[in-house]
């Protein structure tokens, strides 16, 4: 004969924290002081971003079929990796008059979302101002060496 399974009350999981009050008083507070003192030692970051379309420039030739993944010619991740590499980086502290480039390679990452044609800037700094100054800057330099769009002019009949 086999016995029935033991339920517990709610009560009894109260009487437990009754006997153990001391033990769990003192592992929430030590939880909240952990928290406290980790918010109080964390350094500051603030973080702005830029989105850059990408489109294909100088000979329309197709090395990137599109395909499910892709939708577009250009291999927008090779994009993003030649954008963080260490000439680029170079490239743009001498533009941008920052001293060290590999400092500024720490501060950039660039995401690229699925499906699209477009870099996400991000420029993380301890300050606001040059949180949103970073990227600010950046997207200005990649805009000014792109070809402007064709604009189309339209006639009134």
């Amino acid at each position: 004969m086999s016995l029935p399974p033991h339920s517990r009350d709610l009560s009894e999981y109260g009487s437990v924290l009754r006997r153990r009050r001391l033990v769990a008083a003192v592992c929430l507070l030590a939880g909240v002081g952990g928290g406290a003192a980790a918010l109080a030692l964390t350094p500051e970051r603030y973080t702005a971003i830029a989105q850059v379309q990408v489109v294909p420039t100088g000979a329309q030739e197709q090395f990137n079929a599109p395909n499910s993944r892709q939708r577009e010619t250009l291999n927008l991740d090779t994009e993003s990796q030649i954008a963080r590499s260490a000439v680029v980086a170079t490239l743009a502290a001498a533009i941008l008059k920052y001293p060290d480039p590999e400092e500024l390679r720490e501060h950039v990452t660039i995401d690229v979302p699925p499906n699209s044609a477009i870099l996400s800037i991000s420029y993380s700094a301890s300050d606001p101002r040059a949180a949103a100054a970073g990227p600010r800057r950046t997207r200005r330099r990649i805009c000014a060496t792109a070809p402007a769009p064709p604009r189309t002019r339209s006639t009134a009949s």
